[in-house]
């Protein structure tokens, strides 16, 4: 059963640290006291209650405690343990009024954890009788924890055997989270009546009846605990270097994240400590409003000290959003219009200094409209890079991808060349007048492929996009057979129903694609012979098919496909022995991710249903490839994609129904490779206004988002914490 409730265990003396603090849990951390941060981090992950146990300065915590609730809104519970320094059991034990006998999650006050960790506890069940604990196999190597004070487990596959700091063998660590039944607290009793007083001895107590169940931190999960100096510093650092997001270029990763993350933000914070993220956002506008008044002014270095300062102040707003856990739709949004403001002024001073540098005096009379057409279209092109974002997310509902194309990425880049391009202003103007050049031509290559991009997948493209999977008919559509196999059915058919051959193949053709007996049902309902037909068909189908060779073009299809990352699958209404035998002989069965074939109770939609299960991606993601009539009805069943196949030179099944049609495997292969390289890449596209109550919740988020600037929102980034560069 998974709990809404988290018990944060606040009771700490905090002796250890230096200075001396009043209470640990009052202790700040990243901008926040470390109890705020449970508080906080908590709700987000989903709790519902929080109920802080207090111990020592129990006042003080407490205060600060309600303090939050107000300011956060937040539902905050508290109880107090008069008898704190006996142990942290008996601090579990003063909430047993309040959580009952209904399972509850635990952490403590002074551990810090990704939310991702506390997002996995609340949604992890606890069987009756039992306790989940949370371990790091990793060590602590994350947050360097210190292992000479980590409480250590020895594991024996997922259940806890043994718990306790001197451990002479262990596996892991505890991390301090935990998830707990009702036993827990019988536990505790059971512990303090042999004089262990410790959770942990309870836990013990636990493990020793199997009832203790690890729960290992998986890639993205860290945390550390602050008990020491050395702790909080360890701790602070890692916190400060978890804040960037996933679509940072490489010069916001490499230079400006390593000058905000290590100084910037911890000085301010340092410094004032109940600074807001807009605030943040406010000092880099006006930052960049000094520096292009210093361009204006004819300053070049120091427009370029501070150029970088702006671009450095950008990043630290959202370090300190995400730190204090204080995004905000409005701040995202105030964020990216400062953001263009800011860099109009830039170029707009950029401009003034050019038009009004002596070094360009040669240029005579050309030199203000040049300086004004350079200048301009570098504006332009900054600017439209952010608004094709933003009007792709509201207007076609995609992202773009890519080192250079992604949304949110490349003003970094695009603010160093101008700071570069201002530095060696200071040897002669030419040198910015060339940095603006650059900016230009960049931004025009980039919106340029962005809009023959989203052009192409909303046009040509459209049925290729988010290809995850391919799969192939078999016969007609990989294999050569469908002429000989027409012949077969037509020679039957007349033979054995007395049908006109024409006829009979007509009629063949336009029962194609489901199994040859289910095919005869339609050709001639209610006929006495039918299944002696059927058997007489696939009696000789077998030797016909060993006749039959792989069109050219098929297995190269697949092979691209391959290198493409898009497994293939074979499939048909063939009988599978068939179908397989005839792609181990014609090469194809290495090639393809899978070949399958009828089989009672699994015909071509079953095959399709089964295989994207297998593989693990959504059926819309599937896209089926055959050349017979009912091909496309067989794949709306199975819920997949379809496009027909059209060959020169062979009947087209096609012809005035709509479907869309290639004329090679080889253009197939082409058309996925070229969707999967597109900076749209993985993106399901929805038109504006028609996102439905099933559409998966990032699209949904995308198409109805109610700001202009949308951007990736990466795994260590809130999702209110949207910030478009």
């Amino acid at each position: 059963m998974q709990t809404s409730r988290l018990v944060v265990l606040a009771a700490g003396v905090g002796s250890r640290l230096q200075p001396k603090v009043s209470a640990k849990p009052l202790v700040r951390v990243g901008g926040m006291t470390l109890l705020e941060r449970s508080i906080v981090a908590a709700h987000e992950a989903g709790f519902d209650d929080v109920v802080v146990v207090t111990g020592h300065e129990g006042e003080l915590v407490a205060r600060e405690a309600l303090d939050v609730s107000r300011r956060r809104g937040l539902r905050v519970a508290v109880v107090h343990n008069a008898r704190y320094r006996e142990g942290n059991g008996l601090s579990v034990l003063a909430a047993k009024d309040i959580v009952g006998d209904a399972p509850f999650a635990l952490v403590m006050a002074d551990h810090v954890f990704a939310s991702e960790l506390l997002r996995r506890l609340r949604a992890t069940s606890v069987p009756p009788g039992e306790v989940v604990v949370a371990v790091d196999r990793s060590l602590g190597r994350a947050a360097g924890v210190d292992p000479s004070d980590a409480m250590k487990v020895r594991l024996t596959g997922d259940r806890v055997q043994a718990i306790g700091k001197m451990l002479p063998a262990y596996d892991a660590f505890d991390v301090g989270a935990f998830v707990c039944s009702a036993a827990v607290l019988d536990a505790i009793g059971e512990a303090a009546a042999s004089g262990d007083t410790a959770f942990a001895g309870a836990v013990q107590v636990l493990a020793s009846l199997g009832a203790a169940r690890a729960l290992p931190l998986e890639a993205n999960e860290w945390w550390f605990d602050v008990d020491t100096p050395t702790d909080y510093r360890r701790g602070s650092r890692h916190l400060f270097r978890t804040t960037g997001k996933a679509l940072d270029g490489a010069v916001a990763t490499r230079l400006n994240r390593a000058v905000s993350q290590r100084f910037v933000t911890p000085v301010l914070l340092g410094v004032f400590p109940s600074i807001s993220p807009n605030q943040v956002t406010i000092a880099a506008f006006a930052v960049a409003l000094a520096a292009a008044a210093a361009l204006a002014i004819h300053s070049p270095v120091l427009a370029a000290v501070l150029v970088t300062a702006a671009s450095v102040l950008d990043g630290s707003d959202g370090e300190v959003a995400r730190l204090m856990h204080r995004s905000s739709r409005f701040g995202s949004f105030f964020d990216s219009v400062l953001d263009r403001a800011a860099d109009g002024l830039l170029f707009t001073g950029a401009a003034i200094y050019l038009a009004t540098s002596g070094d360009l005096a040669g240029l005579g009379s050309v030199q203000v409209p040049l300086v004004i057409a350079v200048a301009g279209l570098a504006l332009v092109g900054h600017l439209l890079v952010s608004y094709t974002t933003a009007k792709a997310a509201v207007d076609l509902g995609h992202r773009y991808h890519g080192v250079l194309l992604a949304g949110g990425r490349g003003r970094d880049l695009r603010l160093l060349i101008l700071t570069l391009g201002a530095l060696g202003a200071a040897v002669h103007a030419s040198a910015l007048l060339a940095a603006l050049a650059v900016v230009a031509v960049l931004c025009a290559g980039i919106v340029s492929v962005r809009l023959w991009a989203s052009w192409w997948a909303g046009g040509p493209g459209d049925h290729y996009m988010g290809v995850r999977a391919v799969a192939f008919d078999f016969d007609g559509t990989v294999a050569d057979s469908m002429g000989p196999l027409a012949k077969l059915a037509a020679e039957l058919l007349w033979r054995e129903l007395g049908m006109p051959r024409d006829e009979a193949t007509s009629r063949y053709l336009a029962t194609a694609g489901d199994d040859f007996r289910t095919q005869l049902d339609v050709i001639a309902y209610g006929h006495p012979c039918l299944d002696e037909v059927a058997v007489s068909f696939e009696a000789a189908k077998e030797g016909l098919l060993r006749g039959c060779q792989p069109f050219a073009d098929a297995g190269a299809a697949i092979e691209r496909l391959r290198h493409a990352d898009v497994p293939a699958l074979v499939c048909s209404s063939t009988r599978a022995e068939l179908v397989q035998e005839s792609c181990r002989r014609f090469g194809l069965a290495q090639l393809a991710a899978a070949v399958d074939g009828w089989r009672p109770d699994h015909p071509k939609v079953a095959q399709l249903r089964a295989w994207a299960s297998a593989i693990g991606v959504a059926p819309n993601d599937v896209l089926f490839v055959g050349d017979a009539v009912r091909d496309p009805a067989i794949a709306e069943a199975a819920g997949v994609r379809f496009v027909g196949l059209s060959r020169p030179g062979h009947p087209d099944a096609f012809a005035g129904s709509g479907v869309p049609v290639v004329t090679s495997l080889t253009d197939l292969a082409r058309l996925v490779a070229y969707a999967r390289r597109s900076p749209l890449a993985g993106d399901r596209l929805i038109p504006a206004g028609e996102v439905g109550p099933d559409a998966p919740e990032p699209l949904v988020a995308l198409a109805t988002a109610p700001f202009e600037v949308a951007d990736l929102v990466g795994p260590r980034q809130s999702a209110d914490a949207v910030e478009e560069t």
